[in-house]
């Protein structure tokens, strides 16, 4: 069975991947509930750093040709300029959301 069947849905629903250890698993393996918060905000971390990478590279050619427009129609160059201090505040806003929305219920299922 590949990793692909668990998305397929070949498999039940509630049935978990055989591929990705659950909670349980993990729990039942030695790992400790701070491991497990961890992993699961390391895992949080990293999708939402996927994610501002795809969005800037999706962004960046509608940026160009943006410059590329303004710059033909003003007869000057015209520099990019990114404004940092609002892009790494929207990125946090959603790491903290993300976090918020992971580890949260995360903890409350390891003291059930």
């Amino acid at each position: 069975m590949t990793s692909s069947a668990c998305t397929t849905g070949r498999r039940p629903s509630s049935a978990p991947c055989p591929h990705w250890p659950s909670p349980a698993r993990l729990r039942r393996s030695g790992a400790t509930p701070r491991q497990l918060l961890g992993t699961v905000a390391a895992e949080t971390g990293f999708v939402v750093a996927l994610g501002a990478v795809l969005g800037a590279f999706a962004a960046l050619p509608s940026l160009l040709g943006i410059r590329a427009g303004l710059s033909g129609t003003l007869g000057v160059p015209v520099d990019m300029v990114v404004p940092w201090t609002p892009v790494l505040t929207a990125v946090a806003g959603c790491l903290l959301l993300a976090l918020a929305a992971s580890v949260l219920p995360a903890r409350r299922a390891l003291r059930d």
